[in-house]
């Protein structure tokens, strides 16, 4: 697994979520909420528990980061 900090964090697009159903915001921002945890120290099976995210997802989330051809959507 590569290293992970809120430097390497930082780097990473970021975009809206506005276009998303609720649902959908709720899930993104509770795994963007683990993986922020995972930068900050916090074990990978203890940021999927407290945020209720698949641990699995998590790992590959983090293994292989999105990234959006135009930046900003």
């Amino acid at each position: 697994m590569r290293d992970l900090s809120p430097q390497v964090l930082s780097e990473w697009d970021e975009f809206t979520t506005d276009h998303l159903k609720e649902k959908e915001q709720a899930a993104f921002h509770a795994r963007k909420n683990a993986i922020i945890a995972v930068a900050r120290g916090m074990s990978m099976a203890s940021a999927a528990k407290k945020y209720g995210v698949n641990a699995k997802t998590l790992s590959e989330t983090i293994r292989r980061p999105p990234a959006f051809s135009s930046g900003s959507i």
